[in-house]
């Protein structure tokens, strides 16, 4: 299912195997990413495939590009809801090394968000590497609060993974 989510500055549209190239891009600007998920700085084709193909095949799965009007800038995972907890989750919100620190994870993120509540989900969830501190902080000072900490898969490797979340709606139970 196609998906597109317009904003300011960015479009997130549905990724194709047409914008391989350009992903890897992305990544591979991320090479501490890269390390923590795989164990090595550069991500291959074949590993991105592999991701990719994972997940593509669940009905509420959405790859997508983030785009400006130039060129891809980041990349994000959205599963409105998870077959397995029922859930909506955010896999993956990488912006490329270039472009980050100017908003736009946040307008991304805005724009995931706005989605998932159109959708009448109460939460987002989301999990990020215990040792990512940025990425903590960004989504702290993002409304998220953290629920739980698990060992578990991460990318490739098994690892500390904080479990965030945040309510959608006033009347989701707040974690404060």
């Amino acid at each position: 299912m196609n998906m597109t989510l317009t904003g300011k500055r960015i479009t997130l549209t549905t990724l194709t195997p047409a914008d391989f190239f350009s992903a890897l891009d992305v990544y591979n600007s991320n090479p501490a990413y890269n390390e923590a998920t795989l164990g090595t700085p550069d991500r291959t084709m074949q590993d991105l495939q592999l991701e990719y193909e994972t997940y593509a095949p669940i009905p509420s799965s959405h790859w997508l590009g983030i785009w400006t009007k130039e060129r891809m800038i980041g990349l994000t995972h959205l599963l409105i809801e998870n077959p397995h907890d029922q859930k909506s989750w955010i896999g993956l919100l990488l912006i490329h090394q270039d472009w980050q620190r100017q908003g736009y994870g946040r307008e991304a993120l805005a724009l995931l968000e706005n989605h998932v509540q159109e959708m009448n989900r109460d939460y987002l969830h989301t999990g990020i590497l215990a040792q990512d501190t940025a990425s903590l902080h960004f989504f702290g000072t993002n409304g998220y609060e953290q629920y739980r900490q698990i060992e578990g898969t991460y990318g490739q490797l098994i690892q500390p993974i904080l479990m965030l979340v945040k309510p959608m709606n006033d009347s989701a139970f707040s974690l404060s």
